[in-house]
């Protein structure tokens, strides 16, 4: 019986080389925009820093550190910057045999994940890797020069370790038990609150109410008239 590590070469290997055999079709190809992130990593194992060219101010042009980061070791190892390997020119070798190598990854994750989820998780992995390597769109970006290999093995390890996780219950994610009790406690709160409110518009409904008291000055009193206005009986005239 295979060991798990023979089996999930066994189911990683073939999509490899099928995504690398697609690479190979666009030769030496590499995007232009990856020439800034190759000075950058030129300028930083030169030890003259995160500058696009020695002497000038640094201004951070790039936007993939951890892959510049590579560039910059591979520099420092005699694999990048150097020259030609095998007669290629090591500026696209390089960043190419590394994109192979984060495709690899990405298909032990599918492996990974896959084995948590079903009993052939070679299989469902060969079948992930032929079908990764006939989309041109992936394979292109993956092998362009730039960090798209990478950020794909990262979000791949990540979809594996979160499937993983679920299956296995270690998401630490609350329960439906945990949601009903959460649920009929803030309805009994609300009920209590509510009868609370319920029994003080009641006590204060059923304190005595008593008539306002006027101060005297204020007190209503019948109007007074002038003498002068004051009505008098009619005088009866005499001839």
């Amino acid at each position: 019986m295979r060991s798990p590590a023979l089996r999930a070469s066994g189911a990683v290997l073939p999509g490899a080389a099928a995504i690398a055999l697609h690479a190979c079709l666009y030769g030496a190809w590499v995007v232009d925009d990856a020439a800034i992130t190759f000075a950058y990593a030129r300028s930083l194992a030169s030890g003259d820093g995160l500058v696009l060219q020695p002497g000038q101010p640094p201004v951070e042009a790039y936007s993939n550190p951890t892959w510049l980061a590579l560039l910059a070791l591979g520099r420092l190892a005699g694999l990048f910057d150097h020259g030609t390997i095998f007669g290629i020119a090591d500026q696209v070798l390089f960043p190419k045999a590394l994109a192979f190598l984060c495709c690899v990854g990405i298909l032990v994750a599918m492996y990974r994940a896959a084995s948590a989820v079903t009993r052939r998780p070679a299989v469902v992995t060969l079948v992930a890797g032929l079908t990764l390597a006939t989309i041109p769109s992936f394979v292109i970006w993956c092998f362009s020069g730039l960090e798209n290999s990478l950020f794909a093995l990262a979000v791949a390890w990540l979809a594996a370790v979160l499937c993983r996780a679920s299956v296995q219950g270690r998401l630490g994610t609350a329960t439906v038990s945990d949601v009903r009790s959460a649920s009929s406690a803030t309805v009994s709160d609300v009920r209590s609150a509510s009868s609370a409110t319920v029994s003080d518009v009641r006590s204060a409904s059923s304190a005595t109410v008593q008539a306002p008291r006027l101060c005297p000055m204020f007190a209503p009193q019948a109007p007074r008239l002038c003498p002068m206005f004051a009505p008098q009986a009619p005088r009866k005239w005499r001839c």
